[in-house]
């Protein structure tokens, strides 16, 4: 009985290590975490410190096997004759591939790190953007200087896959390979959807298929699975929309749909005449031009908290301006999200949709 359920608990354990969920991520019992020290921050290379977590990685799960066997043997859970003689086949096979498994697995690190990691996959990849005068390594140093910018996105596909974009490349990076595009050379194509009833929102649970297609073939074309949280903030890192494949339908979020709503009611509001123009950007997004004003409008009077006049100058766009007032509001009272109020992000006064006016000459 002792030996079933050391079985059952290291194989929970060894499930854990390769594909970890969010109780052991919670807990630190990840490779990355327990050999930290050996991999570095990712922050100072990212390409080099996940070159070496593939080899780690490789090299752990080789071992699993291997260290069950010698756990129960140091246990006295069996003998060691138990595990090569008088015994079913199943048993001998799995010996026999705990101890051949790790020789594979430090043949092909050998293979991997050997020239440079020139055989590496990763390395592969990266190498067929350089120059002739470049080397992978030069890339490499391009990539990490980037990712430790602020304005990179990193989406975590899964607890063994995540994406990263900077401003000039796409990683997908995998346990043993990163996969990698140049955003001036690649194409990215919404290609399939899924949808999870587990819940009625179905905006929650839709995840789409993309693309990652190499306009002049300089990689191997991969697929990335998000859902539409993770895709919108995509869309928002690429400042661009990403095409959709015919027949494919994106469904919108919760906050999506009242944004929708919000931008229709203000389009109905009175406008607002500016006293001077401006060319700074919305502080929001830094992208579009400001082009609200909050000044109140609505008829409330002898509530606990009445609208009042924002005194701030026009620094806002209209997207963004539905964004805060979305975020601001009770997720479990979404019904009455239209009707509540909301403080302007800067000075914090009070004020509700109707109080929101376009620019006139917007």
């Amino acid at each position: 009985m002792a030996l079933e359920l050391f079985t059952i608990f290291y194989f929970i354990i060894s499930a854990g290590l390769i594909y970890p969920p969010a109780e052991f991520v919670a807990v630190g019992l990840t490779i990355e975490n327990l050999f930290s020290k050996f991999l570095g921050n990712p922050l100072e290379n990212i390409l080099q410190y996940h070159l070496k977590r593939s080899i780690l990685s490789l090299f752990v799960y080789s071992m699993l096997p291997l260290v069950y066997i010698l756990m129960i043997l140091y246990l006295n859970y069996v003998e060691f004759s138990f595990l090569f003689s008088d015994t079913s086949l199943i048993i001998k096979c799995f010996t026999t591939t705990a101890i051949v498994l790790p020789m594979f697995a430090m043949y092909q690190i050998y293979n991997w790190v050997s020239n440079n990691y020139k055989s590496h996959p990763t390395v592969q990849n990266l190498s067929k953007f350089a120059s002739e005068s470049e080397n992978w390594e030069t890339l490499a140093s391009e990539i990490n200087t980037e990712y430790r910018r602020i304005t990179k996105v990193s989406l975590k596909i899964n607890p063994i896959v995540t994406l990263v974009v900077t401003d000039s490349w796409v990683l997908k990076i995998c346990p043993f390979v990163t996969h990698i595009a140049k955003l001036e050379d690649t194409n990215i194509q919404v290609v399939e959807s899924r949808l999870f009833s587990l819940a009625q929102d179905y905006s929650e649970n839709q995840v789409l298929k993309l693309e990652v297609k190499s306009r002049n073939n300089k990689f191997e074309n991969f697929n990335i699975l998000l859902n539409i949280l993770a895709f919108r903030e995509l869309e928002s890192q690429l400042q661009r929309r990403i095409p959709i494949s015919t027949g494919i339908t994106i469904h919108r979020t919760d906050a999506e749909q009242f944004i929708h709503e919000f931008k229709k009611v203000v389009n109905e509001n009175p406008k607002y005449h500016p006293t001077e123009e401006s060319e700074e950007r919305c502080i929001g997004c830094f992208q579009a031009l400001p082009d609200v004003k909050l000044k109140k409008n609505c008829q409330d009077v002898n509530e606990a908290q009445n609208c009042t006049t924002c005194q701030c100058r026009p620094s806002w766009c209209l997207q963004c301006m539905g964004q805060w007032f979305a975020s601001r509001q009770d997720p479990e009272k979404k019904s009455e999200w239209m009707s509540s109020k909301c403080t302007c992000p800067m000075c914090r006064s009070i004020f509700c949709v109707l109080d929101v006016h376009l620019l006139e000459n917007n």
